[in-house]
């Protein structure tokens, strides 16, 4: 069920989570929305179980809403730790969801986890490389304008780059196909960070494939 978790965490923090609902994160009802996301994405995942398990959905949930309005009336008066406050506020979330899941399949032992499916695995794995990634980077070098707007000018040919990278690694174990390779070169050539782009999707990408590797055993 981790897994399952995990995926709709991506879905509700990066891929659903438009600029604008950062920006407006502040007000009780985006803050709202925002989580209600995640109540929606967690509940589709866990399939059947949902009707068993909404009360366990609801609490991560609530959790998630009083971390997030931590977080931003944190980082509104210490803006300059915004980036480790980010990273911080990712990491407990993982935890969370993990504490519950271990806590709810061992401690009492009722908990019917999901059957770990490939595709629940590939997903968390390309939203990563794609969309987590991509917001990442530009919470890291937001006091880089200059970057930040060459991140953005090469949003989504670096995310298809990464997703192809991922997919290269992949034909090595699987036989994917990697078609998507074939833009690779596209987001590098037309930026004065190509260098640094190029490095950083290799690394960000391989370490994708790592966690495929290790996940799928």
């Amino acid at each position: 069920m981790y897994w399952n978790l995990l995926l709709a965490h991506f879905i509700g923090d990066f891929l659903l989570q438009t600029d604008w609902m950062v920006q407006n994160r502040d007000r009780f009802w985006v803050l709202t929305l925002h989580v209600s996301i995640h109540i929606g994405a967690m509940l589709l995942l866990i399939g059947d179980t949902r009707s068993e398990y909404w009360f366990l959905i609801i609490l991560i949930a609530l959790i998630h809403f009083g971390q997030d309005a931590l977080k931003i009336f944190f980082v509104r008066k210490l803006p300059r730790w915004s980036v480790p406050a980010f990273i911080l506020d990712q990491i407990l979330h993982f935890s969370i969801i993990w504490a519950f899941v271990w806590f709810y399949s061992t401690g009492i032992g009722k908990l019917v986890l999901i059957q770990k499916t490939n595709w629940v695995i590939y997903g968390i794995s390309y939203i990563f490389v794609t969309f987590v990634w991509f917001i990442t980077e530009k919470v890291i070098f937001q006091q880089n304008p200059d970057r930040i707007a060459r991140i953005n000018e090469t949003k989504y040919s670096r995310m298809l780059a990464r997703s192809g990278m991922v997919s290269v690694f992949l034909l090595l174990r699987t036989w994917v196909f990697p078609g998507l390779a074939i833009v690779l070169p596209n987001p590098y050539f037309s930026t004065e960070y190509r260098k640094q782009f190029l490095l950083t999707d290799l690394g960000v990408s391989a370490f994708a494939f790592a966690f495929l590797f290790w996940a799928l055993g």
